[in-house]
């Protein structure tokens, strides 16, 4: 059960960074000005970062919800119940 509520805050996490990723895209396009190389390298790199950061979460979700019936096995191994 605990897996299951783990990938369910993930899951949420994912949710919020993708739409996080969406409103800071959507604010640099509105910007009045050009971006400086700089600036657009920082935001290059911030969005790949992010965006990198929300697929290891959902590799993990997807990883741990793949597991899921292995833990239960070894909850039962581990208390006896064989």
């Amino acid at each position: 059960m605990q897996v299951k509520h783990c990938v369910m805050d993930l899951r949420e996490m994912i949710r919020l960074l993708e739409e996080r990723q969406q409103r800071n895209i959507a604010a640099v396009r509105e910007m009045d000005r050009d971006l400086t190389p700089t600036e657009e390298a920082r935001f290059e790199v911030g969005f790949g970062l992010l965006a990198d950061l929300v697929n290891d979460l959902r590799n993990m979700a997807n990883g741990w919800e793949d597991a899921q019936p292995n833990y239960r096995v070894t909850e039962r191994a581990l208390k006896g119940d064989t």
